[in-house]
């Protein structure tokens, strides 16, 4: 189930009903860090999401100290969900589910909700970081 057209209220939340089983609840904000949730439900439940402002995070994937372009970046949760540059539900089942190097190995990842996560590098585990309070710049070494 997908939906769209939810607005915020003022305290900067949205808060909607769902009747029980489980649901995977993704929250697209423009300008925010996509905010992904399992939820588990055995009874009517209403559940309020506050999407965060994110941070961004550059990605530099280097291969015997040289850049590499058209590298394919993708964030990983710990529950396995994978973090690509989509921007609303629908782009969520188009668009690629990664962000590619410029022609200096970088990529920026706006907008990065804080956590623990694996990049993925071209399909491939590559490091770990965690995204706290501060930007995040991290080169990836490919072997």
């Amino acid at each position: 189930m997908i939906v769209t057209g939810l607005v915020m209220n003022a305290a900067d939340k949205w808060t909607f009903h769902l009747p029980p089983g489980t649901w995977r609840i993704v929250a697209l904000v423009p300008g925010r860090a996509a905010e992904y949730r399992t939820v588990r439900l055995n009874r009517d439940h209403t559940e309020t999401i506050v999407p965060s402002s994110g941070l961004g995070v550059t990605v530099e994937v280097r291969r015997n100290g040289k850049p590499v372009g058209d590298a394919r970046v993708t964030l990983r949760m710990s529950d396995g969900t994978l973090l690509g540059p989509a921007s609303s539900p629908i782009d969520m089942l188009m668009k690629p589910r990664w962000w590619v190097t410029d022609g200096e190995g970088r990529v920026e990842l706006p907008s990065v909700a804080p956590g623990r996560y694996a990049i993925m590098v071209n399909n491939e585990p590559t490091d770990t970081i965690t995204v706290r309070d501060t930007p995040i710049e991290h080169e990836v070494t490919l072997r």
